[in-house]
C-alpha cells in the first residue's frame, strides 16, 4: 500500500492515453459519487468526533460506530470499483 500522493499532471496524461472521453467521464461519475462523497463524509465525521470529545462525551461512541460504517461502505464501494475495473480488463473468457 503507498501513502505517496499521486501525480495528478501524470496521471491525467497516462488517462488521456488509455481512455476515451466517455469512459473517464463515466469514471469520474463513479468515483466522485461512491469514492468522493463517503470520503468526504468520514472527514466531517472525524470532525465531529474532535469536538465532540471536549463538548459532548457522550456522542463519540456512536459516532465512532457510525464512522465505521461509512469507512466499511466507502472501503467496499472502492473494492468493487478495483475488481470491476480488474474484470472489464480481462477478456470475457477469462471470467
Amino acid at each position: 500500500m503507498s501513502n505517496e500522493p499521486l501525480d495528478l499532471d501524470a496521471l491525467t496524461e497516462t488517462m488521456r492515453e488509455l481512455y476515451d472521453g466517455e469512459g473517464l467521464h463515466w469514471m469520474e461519475k463513479l468515483l466522485h459519487t461512491h469514492v468522493g462523497g463517503p470520503v468526504t463524509a468520514l472527514f466531517t465525521q472525524v470532525e465531529i468526533i474532535q469536538r465532540a470529545l471536549d463538548r459532548k462525551p457522550e456522542m463519540v461512541p456512536e459516532e465512532v460506530a457510525s464512522l465505521k460504517d461509512n469507512v466499511r461502505l466507502a472501503s467496499d464501494n472502492i473494492r468493487k470499483i478495483v475488481r470491476a475495473l480488474a474484470a472489464a480488463t480481462r477478456p470475457p473468457d477469462e471470467e
